[in-house]
């Protein structure tokens, strides 16, 4: 579920988009934060959870880390809002890396957070840990899902403080920057072993029959694996599965102790072949486009407000990155849970082509006794896989090769290409008006007079009543000393019904993301969604589904 990682998605944004907003007293709420911060972390939280132990009114696990996650993401929020620390901490780092160094901040205090409750928090549900199990080693288990998400995220906030484009209009981001998208999100793909390895520090699978098996089914399943990797759970019950990489030459099988002393041979296969399936069907790819053609419909959103509704891009900068968001976590819940629901059904047809169709519904049987159904309160449209029933009849049903599934997901590839193109297509008229409308601009602020003047009577009319011309125009008269065309110009503002006003200056500093920067943050959530899948076939931790939400890595040859 996409819950899970909710908190860490509106930490990234939250800590750039919202810094300084209320800072009228910095170092008075500093001093306030600090103490209330000390004083909930050695008192309050420790006395609170042994109080609830003793009362017999601990909730589930997975609901206390849940709601921990969004206090502590809501409290550093609100120490940036109110204190705005990455400026005063260093002013030169804050206006080289206006992003990356505040969000480093971030990551350094939620991590210290989750650090200093290990101990009250592993001593209160100490009943569901394995008793040998270490503070640390709970700690460190906390901290898997912020390795995975936190370094991509951190890396291309880095690309946008680092290659910044042109275009300051406001309203508008820098949209230069998308052209890395698509170079960014494929390495990312490509080096995410790397990044697993490191979040489930895993080594390699001792020779023998079981690796023999996956190799050979990976081969039979036309996606060549280097290597079974088993990963490290911090002696946590999580029976899980899972493939990274796009390259064959770097794509690995990762598997955990647990997935391997509850399950035999044959089931493991089915689990694995589940895996094999998203690979063979290109679902990395899926993914990858829509969330390219998400960006695409973001930008030409943005371009229509800007061109058609002014005064909304330049007088509320927040409020508009604001619905942005939200507008697109509904897109994504609405259109992306039901793209992975799809592709958990043709990976189930995929496994039961591979190993047999009765083992496979077998399996997933067997898988439903060690997993939590999730909470009823989370409608089925935001799950991103199905029910256990649906998926075990689906598999059943389902007698074709699988050559049929590999051309059915190529066919739905391409329409998600066309799609693409047709939403680029319909806002390449006003990418170019705004791209005329930044290179005036430009134009005028480095006192290239008459290139701004040839591209002043090249707009057309509809664009020369865009504020942002009329506002560059009039700087233009006044460099070039032109008087009466300064004059005739607040003349018609003052009394001329027809002519629009000047639009009021935009109340936020520039690096401020819009919506296609929002739109590439749902990427890497996209992205990360993708990581672990311990809730609906591969297996989940027994405690509460602790980590019941989560996906798996996927790759494609």
């Amino acid at each position: 579920m996409i819950s899970t990682f909710l908190p860490l998605i509106l930490l990234a944004y939250g800590t750039s988009e919202l810094a300084g907003i209320i800072a009228l007293f910095p170092l008075t709420a500093a001093a306030i934060w600090i103490f209330v911060t000390f004083a909930a972390l050695w008192v309050v939280i420790p006395d609170m959870l042994a109080i609830m132990r003793s009362e017999g009114r601990l909730p589930g696990f997975h609901d206390a880390q849940g709601r921990f996650s969004w206090l502590v993401t809501a409290w550093i929020i609100l120490l940036h809002a109110a204190v705005s620390p990455a400026e005063w901490l260093c002013p030169p780092l804050n206006r080289a890396l206006p992003q990356t160094w505040p969000m480093l901040l971030s990551i350094a205090l939620y991590t210290w957070l989750f650090w200093a409750t290990r101990v009250p928090f592993r001593s209160a549900w100490s009943l569901i840990f394995d008793p040998d199990q270490t503070p640390e080693e709970f700690f460190r288990a906390r901290m898997t899902l912020p390795i995975l998400f936190f370094p991509p995220m951190v890396l291309w906030l880095l690309v946008e403080d680092s290659w910044l484009g042109s275009m300051q209009l406001p309203g508008l981001s820098d949209l230069e920057n998308f052209v890395m998208a698509p170079l960014f999100f494929v390495g990312l793909y490509l080096f995410s072993p790397r990044l697993f390895n490191l979040a489930w520090r895993a080594v390699p699978l001792a020779d023998g029959r079981l690796r023999s098996s996956i190799i050979d089914l990976a081969a039979r399943a036309e996606t060549p694996i280097a290597g079974v990797k088993l990963w490290d759970t911090f002696r946590e019950p999580i029976p899980n599965a899972a493939v990274a990489g796009l390259s064959s030459k770097y794509r690995f099988v990762y598997m955990t102790n647990y997935l391997i002393d509850i399950f035999d041979e044959n089931q493991l296969m089915a689990v694995v072949a589940h895996e094999l399936g998203h690979l063979r069907l290109g679902h990395v790819w899926t993914y990858m486009i829509f969330s390219l053609d998400l960006v695409f419909v973001s930008l030409l959103t943005k371009i229509m407000l800007f061109l058609h509704v002014p005064g909304y891009a330049a007088r509320a900068e927040t409020l508009n990155s604001v619905v942005d968001l939200f507008g697109f976590l509904g897109i994504f819940l609405l259109c992306f849970t039901a793209l992975t629901r799809h592709s958990e059904h043709q990976a189930d047809r995929f496994a039961a082509s591979m190993v047999g169709g009765d083992l496979f519904a077998g399996t997933l049987e067997r898988l439903q006794e060690f997993i939590s159904m999730p909470s009823s309160r989370w409608p089925k449209w935001t799950l991103t896989h199905p029910e256990f029933a649906e998926r075990t009849a689906a598999a059943l049903a389902w007698k074709g090769p699988p050559g049929l599934l590999v051309k059915s997901e190529r066919r739905l590839r391409v329409a998600l290409l066309l799609f693409g193109m047709v939403v680029c297509l319909a806002a390449w008229p006003g990418m170019s008006s705004v791209q005329r409308l930044a290179s005036m601009a430009n134009a005028v602020q480095t006192g290239r007079t008459i290139d701004a003047l040839n591209i002043w009577t090249s707009l057309t009319p509809e664009l020369r009543a865009h504020p942002e011309a009329a506002a560059h125009r009039a700087a233009l008269a006044i460099q070039s000393g032109d008087w009466s065309f300064v004059l005739r110009q607040a003349a018609r503002a003052c009394w001329s019904d027809g002519i629009p006003p000047a639009p009021e200056p935009p109340s936020e500093i520039p690096h401020h993301a819009g919506s296609p920067e929002i739109a590439l943050h749902l990427q890497v959530m996209q992205f990360l969604l993708e990581l672990l899948d311990l809730g609906r076939v591969h297996g989940v931790s027994l405690f509460n589904e602790a980590f019941d939400h989560l996906q798996i890595p996927l790759g494609q040859r």
